[in-house]
């Protein structure tokens, strides 16, 4: 203890230096972050599902249909060529623009001139109401006895047409980064507001919110890009092509970012026209600026879906506002307030910060128990969705990050105490930044208050600093699951799959895809799309994980169609990923096998 008591200020002054190297840190914490995004992001989730066509998938008609029609389970939104048709052969044709249905807002149809008898291919392409692509592709026929190309590799291409990877990271770190500088603008802002009125006022402080705001318009602007080259599943040389841009200015998506690039706009004349204390003017643009911001992430991504949507936009708007408050005010504690100001006007910023940024977690914890309970609906979907398992980890950060915020306010009483401490008794560290009370000795008569104060300083910036880094993990949780499904939504979603054999084609619906009794409809085609005369379907699963299975399924023919059998009692006893096997028995002696990979939540 003696040995820490004893050290000169110039030595601590060296060590405090030696060991600063803030860029290089941040640096590599957004290198650190943008890699978790492009690990992860690639891998979420679209949120719209198909759950009806007219012709259906694989089915026969004896007629040409008047129009190819799609229903999902949420309001999309579709170009002009969202529904394109290709005969057997790979041949483009000539059909009607795709609409919405007047009459439902989940559908869509194109119509499509007098086809002749043959196979043919439907390709479709949407965006999800919270800018989230879709894509898929399903055959169907015209008469009943057709002999045609392999439409194999046709249908593969046109049901992995998905987007971009590389495109699909860069619109994941942009979300990443708007959520990221978004708060350091108005966290900062809600500081100086709140905690530190001459805040703006210090140009480091004001040039850093500039900045901020800056980089947050230019990553909106980014996003409209790649939204418009993932939604239309273009390449990564697609991002200057101002028609997808366009494409995406017409959806919800692109308007909210025009509209936070305006309010960061907003924000950033704000900061530099504050001149004085009571700035009313910059107030006032500042605070429109924010709220329009706030409004624009909100109404971007789940806050416009699912259930209770008025609920839903008031939660979200107060998770955004306790979010930005807490981890802006947080980076500018770090990064400008216990660094570089003077001791009492730091703690005075650092203690109303605290009281702040108590209320904020208060509001961030009751509005993310409301927002919960309408994404994710019961304990089961906690466990067995994408969503449920991206929402745990965030809680267990975001509590691990209030945990080293109690320890903050813990140094900031000893700050507080070793800065009033000047006679008499003094705090002195012990280890590396618990402090404890002891008085002056004959023997060290000379302590230097400044030597303690500056070992607590350097203490509370390093928690801060760990603060500042497990939000900054939040946020890469926040961005995923705005990327995700909700998991209420998930657990009732049905899987769809085209599985493309050696012998055709399967499609297989589980409807809903969740553990206990549900449905199992399989259709199954010929290789040329046509329609097999099939005797019987068996239908087997398995779970690996807990070594169950093979079990049967029983399966029985759906009215007369030759082609499409059912389970209306198909039994998967646990949540996993099962292996389905499907054999359709033809004739005697030939039979069409498919294997597929069936999550169940």
């Amino acid at each position: 203890m003696s040995e820490t008591v004893d050290m000169p200020l110039a030595s601590a002054k060296s060590r405090r230096y030696s060991s600063r190297h803030p860029i290089v840190r941040v640096l590599l914490s957004l290198f650190v972050c943008a890699a978790g995004l492009v690990v992860f992001a690639p891998g979420a989730s679209a949120h719209a599902v198909l759950i009806d066509t007219s012709p259906s998938a694989g089915q026969s008609v004896t007629s040409s249909p008047s129009s190819v029609s799609l229903t999902f389970n949420d309001d999309i939104t579709v170009e002009s060529n969202a529904i394109r048709l290709f005969d057997v052969k790979g041949r483009l044709l000539d059909i009607g623009t795709t609409q919405v249905d007047p009459s439902n807002a989940k559908k869509v149809f194109a119509t499509v001139p007098t086809l002749n008898n043959g196979t043919y291919v439907v390709a479709w392409r949407a965006t999800s109401p919270d800018s989230h692509p879709v894509n898929g592709a399903f055959t169907f026929a015209i008469g009943t006895s057709i002999v045609g190309a392999d439409a194999r590799s046709l249908v593969a291409k046109l049901v992995d047409d998905n987007c971009s990877t590389a495109v699909g990271s860069i619109l994941a770190i942009a979300r990443w980064v708007i959520y990221l500088a978004v708060s350091i603008s108005l966290g900062g802002l809600a500081l100086a507001m709140i905690c530190w009125r001459e805040g703006l006022t210090n140009r480091r402080f004001r040039r850093g919110m500039t900045i901020a705001s800056v980089v947050a318009a230019l990553a909106s602007l980014v996003s409209i890009a790649a939204q418009g080259a993932y939604a239309a599943a273009q390449p990564m040389g697609s991002l200057v092509d101002s028609s997808l841009w366009g494409d995406v200015m017409s959806t919800r998506f692109g308007q909210a970012a025009l509209v936070r690039v305006i309010g960061m706009a907003l924000v950033a004349v704000a900061v530099r026209t504050w001149t004085s204390e009571k700035s009313r003017s910059a107030v006032l643009i500042g605070g429109v600026g924010a709220v329009a911001t706030i409004v624009s992430l909100a109404v971007s991504n789940h806050g416009m879906t699912g259930r209770w949507p008025a609920v839903a936009i008031v939660a979200d708007i107060v998770h955004l506002a306790a979010m930005v408050v807490w981890v802006g005010g947080l980076v500018a504690l770090f990064r400008w307030v216990i660094r570089d100001l003077p001791t009492e006007l730091a703690l005075g910023v650092v203690q109303r910060f605290s009281t702040s940024a108590l209320i904020a977690v208060g509001l961030l914890t009751a509005s993310g128990v409301v927002q919960s309970i309408r994404q994710v609906g019961g304990p089961t979907a906690l466990t067995t969705t994408t969503y449920g398992q991206i929402l745990m980890v965030k809680v267990g950060i975001v509590i691990v990050a209030v945990g080293m915020a109690w320890v903050s306010r813990g140094l900031i009483r000893h700050w507080s105490a070793a800065h009033t401490t000047l006679s008499g008794r003094v705090l002195q560290p012990v280890g590396a930044a618990v402090l404890e009370e002891r008085p002056l000795s004959a023997s060290n008569p000379d302590i230097p208050p400044e030597l303690v104060e500056s070992e607590t300083r350097r203490a509370l910036r390093r928690s801060i600093g760990i603060e500042v880094l497990l939000v900054f993990a939040v946020l890469i949780a926040s961005t995923l699951l705005s990327n995700t499904i909700p998991a209420i939504e998930a657990v009732a979603l049905p899987f769809r799959q085209t599985v493309v054999g050696v012998s055709g084609f399967a499609e297989v619906t589980v409807e809903p895809a969740r553990a206990g009794l549900t449905a199992l409809h399989v259709t199954v085609t010929n290789t040329d799309g046509s329609v097999p005369d099939i005797g019987a379907i068996t239908v087997s699963i398995r779970l690996a994980e807990r070594e169950l299975g093979p079990l049967d399924v029983p399966m029985e023919r759906f009215e007369s169609v030759s082609n499409h059998f059912q389970s209306l009692n198909a039994n998967f006893p646990f949540p996993g990923t099962w292996e389905m096997t499907v054999v359709a028995r033809i004739g005697q002696s030939e039979d069409k096998e498919f294997v597929l990979s069936v999550p169940v939540r």
